[in-house]
């Protein structure tokens, strides 16, 4: 009886073989799709890239105008001059200059045309894709509904560390894309870049101790030399 239950337990092992094999072959699927499925894929990542560049709420100026002047004249068209030590604040701009026109829409858009010797602007930015920006021309026109600005006149750019020159100069604030032509500031007509340069930090050389100096060796008095035994006592 015992070698016919053995065979049989064989038998049986042998058929559950290939049950075991697919069993296996199917618990490696699952753990390579589980693990497949946690990396982020690329265009997961690139969504994530582009989720964290700024929005168009991030660049464009908005909220209220704050205007000071020495001086106001009301037009009609809902339009106004104010000259004198001008300043235009809202959130994150800020223009400053001798004269203001400003021209209102009826949904709220404006233009504002300030002159200045120079006439200054300033953009907070939003972050490291983003950095502020600051300007300087003898006119600048901003419009508040493509969000760009034109300075004419010795304009100067600066955006984070870069610093653009010329006789003209227009910036979009949504793009973060200005052209420039012209050239001011005694450049002989062409438009002038300066991007600095980055230097690596310097290498620190290891100092080495300084040693206290050696003192010299005490004197020592010399052995007295030995008289010749001819020699008498003096």
């Amino acid at each position: 009886m015992k070698p016919n239950t053995e065979l049989t337990l064989a038998v049986l092992a042998l058929a559950l073989l290939p049950g075991l094999g697919w069993a296996q072959d199917a618990a490696a699927t699952t753990v390579a799709a589980s693990t497949t499925s946690a990396q982020p894929s690329k265009v997961d990542q690139t969504k994530d890239q582009l989720t964290k560049l700024p929005s168009a709420a991030d660049l464009k100026p908005t909220g209220p105008l704050t205007i000071n002047a020495n001086y106001l004249e009301s037009r009609q068209g809902n339009s106004a001059i104010y000259s004198g030590k001008v300043t235009v604040d809202s959130d994150t701009l800020k223009m400053d200059g001798d004269r203001l026109e400003l021209k209102r829409a009826a949904d709220g858009q404006y233009t504002a045309r300030i002159t200045g010797a120079p006439a200054h602007m300033s953009h907070a930015g939003s972050g490291p894709d983003n950095p502020p920006m600051t300007a300087q021309a003898k006119v600048m026109t901003y419009d508040s509904r493509s969000s760009s600005v034109n300075l004419d006149g010795d304009a100067q750019m600066t955006k984070g560390d870069e610093r653009t020159t010329a006789e003209k100069i227009s910036y979009n604030f949504l793009e973060q894309r200005y052209q420039a032509s012209g050239g001011g500031d005694g450049s002989g007509g062409r438009v002038q870049i300066v991007i600095p340069q980055v230097t690596a930090p310097a290498a620190t050389t290891p100092q080495t101790p300084a040693t206290a100096p050696t003192a010299p060796a005490p004197a020592t008095a010399a052995p007295p030399q030995a008289k010749p035994s001819g020699e008498a006592p003096k």
